[in-house]
């Protein structure tokens, strides 16, 4: 999970990061998004960001999976030779 789950959780801290003081900041104050390309990046990084995440998730499960199979078909074989 290292790899995948870090860059999304990275991706998601850059965008709150980004989002929170200029565009939520003066969304608050007035109602409205003068720096609307910011607030599309925004966006588009959250969803960036838990996209990898779900990805490094169903990578996670998929090797934790293939592994017990794995360790099921070892097991599995009997000993002919005693």
């Amino acid at each position: 999970m290292p790899f995948f789950g870090n860059i999304g959780i990275v991706v998601i801290v850059a965008a709150v990061v980004l989002g929170r003081a200029p565009v939520t900041g003066t969304f608050i104050e007035t109602g409205l998004v003068p720096r609307l390309p910011t607030a599309v990046l925004c966006v588009g990084l959250v969803v960036l960001g838990t996209l990898n995440f779900f990805t490094d998730l169903i990578l996670d499960m998929i090797t934790r999976a293939r592994q017990e199979i794995k360790r099921l078909l070892f097991l599995s074989i009997s000993r002919t030779s005693e």
